[in-house]
């Protein structure tokens, strides 16, 4: 049984990694970089 928990929570977290990684590239990322090319950040 707590193996099973366990291996529930690593899966979840996993997921949870994964969706923070794709937001992380979908939202400040290209944000980011049209701040640069425009010379914001420099």
């Amino acid at each position: 049984m707590a193996c099973r928990v366990f291996l529930s929570a690593t899966r979840w977290e996993n997921g949870m990694l994964k969706g923070g990684l794709l937001w992380f590239l979908g939202i400040p990322l290209p944000i980011i970089i049209v701040l640069w090319l425009l010379g914001y950040l420099s």
